[in-house]
């Protein structure tokens, strides 16, 4: 891995591999130093730091942390913003996710399918009684534990119905069509 990585971040974690990147930031795979705990970083680019989209990293980083529900990516820390490098550290979920699974599985039985819509559903009910709004629900988005335990990622997109800042622009369409 050839990223360069904040201060804060290696002080109490070891970059073990990447995970995935996207058009905004990257997440790796790392490991705290103390607990030996394996956790999920997402970072945000360095040319994004002083745009909408660090404000709107930063939302997320604060949304995920009080949304504590078992069909959620529980957020765990943030730091970085000192130095310019955000991040957003996030429980480790090995399992894939739901679109891997159909891709390999071509489709899920009604059975299985209904039980994948009632943990989702759960997730985003909790997440919606605390005001969040996701807005980029799709199959890249659910992570799938090894328990089986589907659990609801990425709140990039999600806003906050009492937050006044609204950081997408009527007519603009941001995340999957």
């Amino acid at each position: 891995m050839n990223i360069s990585f904040p201060e804060s971040f290696l002080a109490r974690y070891e970059a073990v591999r990447q995970l995935g990147h996207g058009g905004m930031g990257f997440v790796v795979l790392a490991r705290e130093k103390s607990s030996e705990q394996l956790v999920a970083v997402k970072f945000l680019l360095p040319q994004f730091a002083q745009t909408v989209e660090l404000r709107r990293f930063a939302r997320e980083a604060r949304l995920v942390l009080q949304l504590e529900h078992k069909n959620i990516v529980k957020g765990l820390a943030i730091g970085g913003a000192e130095e310019d490098s955000p991040y957003l550290v996030l429980e480790y979920v090995p399992g894939g996710t739901l679109e891997e699974v159909l891709k390999k599985k071509g489709q899920v039985s009604a059975n299985d399918a209904i039980e994948m819509a009632d943990a989702i559903g759960q997730g985003l009910v909790f997440a919606h009684a605390k005001g969040v709004f996701h807005r980029d629900i799709k199959p890249a988005n659910i992570l799938i534990a090894e328990s089986g335990q589907l659990k609801i990622s990425d709140f990039g997109l999600s806003f906050l119905a009492r937050d006044k800042e609204r950081l997408t622009k009527t007519g603009v369409i941001m995340g999957t069509p």
